[in-house]
């Protein structure tokens, strides 16, 4: 069984815009000419405009070119929730006078702090614009501005998705229309779905064309069966190979092909529309980009930011933010519990191996939730049952990568699971010629 996991970072490799600054830049150009037409269908173009008054757009832009000033362009959207909603939990639940004043001004509280905090003004003003809501000295509008917010966080993340499926998606289900990629695809899964039963049936001619007797008036018949069937059976598998053999040709990024399951922790369907011959089986942790509005279950949150001492599993102010909460809210993304059963099976004495390739992903604290019970199934394992492949673009992300799994599982599991006969972790140059994954030479699509 192998499975694949990809982050952001598989798109990027197929020169798709789903860098969080390629959204912000997006959102720039087109908020400055609304009114001409764009790449949206009305509908969604209109639904896209309501972005333009949306203070969480407003706070990334800001973060955004403050860093573009100290010569950095990146932001991590992720990080910038987390900073925010970190310091009203502090303020609200767990800060140091919390039990000897419980109602105390909790916006007062927040004003006239430091820097990090003037995005507080901001938020406070667009709430009581835009819901006419009051501050009072009472904690009951902590309560207020966080579903303010997160209706703010829901309007930029529809809008995100909308952005996917009309500028990522749809580019790339037009390059495979135009190279013939979601034919080639469907045929292949198709003639694997019949391999099987073509391969029994040639299995069973074989063995009545070896075994018939010579005074048999049908002998030539079952030696013409069996032929049929070889050839039948010869011409599916030559037929797969070409069309597998299709990517390649269009120097496509991904060479390995041969996965049965795919984690995806994007919004994109890149994999699914590009490289699905082999009708893997799909999981969207994060939810799926989609043009409908009703059927928007994108996960867009943060990981646990209380500690079990400050009442992670008491207080829900701001638990809509939290990646979990949503999870079971939209029902989004378990599929991937039913592979790790299927993974325990297999780790089990005289059975098939298992292999988790993970690419394109930071393996950032906000997934560790779920990248843990991963590492958890092949922990104890040595390397002919399991195998973890991490694969990194360059030396500094291999050092981040490593700091991440050490974050994740601790230095001395680490340690152990890279070395020796337990080995079950492997760190690889993805562009490398005999372990890795991705072709240096693609040119994305």
């Amino acid at each position: 069984m192998k499975i694949l996991i990809i982050g952001n970072g598989f798109d990027v490799e197929h020169k798709l815009p789903t860098k969080y600054t390629d959204f912000l830049e997006f959102c720039e150009k087109f908020l400055a000419n609304s009114e001409q037409k764009s790449d949206f269908p009305d509908d969604l173009h209109e639904e896209f405009s309501e972005l333009r008054d949306n203070v969480w757009l407003a706070h990334l832009l800001e973060r955004y070119h403050e860093n573009r000033l100290l010569g950095d362009k990146w932001i991590d959207f992720e990080r910038e929730v987390r900073l925010v909603i970190g310091i009203l939990e502090d303020v609200h639940l767990v800060g140091p006078t919390y039990k000897e004043r419980p109602q105390r001004n909790f916006f007062g509280s927040l004003t006239g702090q430091d820097s990090d905090t003037n995005w507080f003004q901001r938020f406070k003003n667009a709430l009581q614009v835009k819901k006419s809501v009051l501050l009072e000295k009472s904690d009951k509008y902590a309560v207020a501005l966080s579903e303010f917010m997160f209706e703010e966080l829901m309007q930029f993340t529809r809008a995100f998705e909308i952005y996917c499926v009309c500028v990522v998606d749809k580019h790339v289900e037009d390059y495979a229309g135009r190279h013939g990629i979601v034919e080639a695809c469907a045929e292949a899964a198709q003639l694997r779905s019949c391999l099987p039963s073509l391969q029994k049936d040639l299995e069973f001619k074989r063995s009545r064309h070896k075994t018939r007797l010579s005074s048999w008036d049908d002998g030539d018949k079952i030696k013409k069966d069996y032929l049929d069937a070889e050839t039948a059976y010869d011409v599916a598998k030559m037929r797969i190979y070409e069309l597998d053999t299709t990517n390649a040709a269009l120097n496509l990024p991904l060479t390995k092909l041969d996965f049965d399951c795919v984690l995806s922790f994007n919004f994109t369907s890149t994999y699914e529309t590009l490289y699905n011959s082999r009708n893997a089986k799909f999981c969207y942790i994060h939810g799926k980009a989609q043009p409908e509005k009703g059927k928007t279950d994108m996960i867009f949150g943060i990981d646990e930011t209380l500690t079990k001492e400050s009442g992670s599993d008491k207080h829900f102010t701001f638990a809509k933010f939290k990646k979990y909460f949503q999870r079971i809210v939209n029902e989004t993304g378990s599929e991937y519990k039913d592979w790790i059963a299927e993974m325990l099976k297999l780790a089990a004495p005289n059975n098939k191996p298992y292999e988790v390739h993970i690419i394109g992903h930071s393996l950032d604290a906000t997934d560790h939730e779920i990248l843990k019970e991963f590492f958890a199934v092949a922990e104890g394992l040595n390397h002919d049952k399991a195998h973890i492949y991490i694969y990194y673009h360059d030396e500094i992300a291999k050092v981040r990568l490593i700091e991440k799994t050490i974050e994740m599982i601790g230095k001395d599991e680490l340690i152990k699971r890279v070395h020796g006969n337990n080995k079950n972790i492997s760190f690889i140059n993805q562009y490398d010629s005999d372990k890795g994954i991705i072709n240096a030479m693609a040119d994305g699509i």
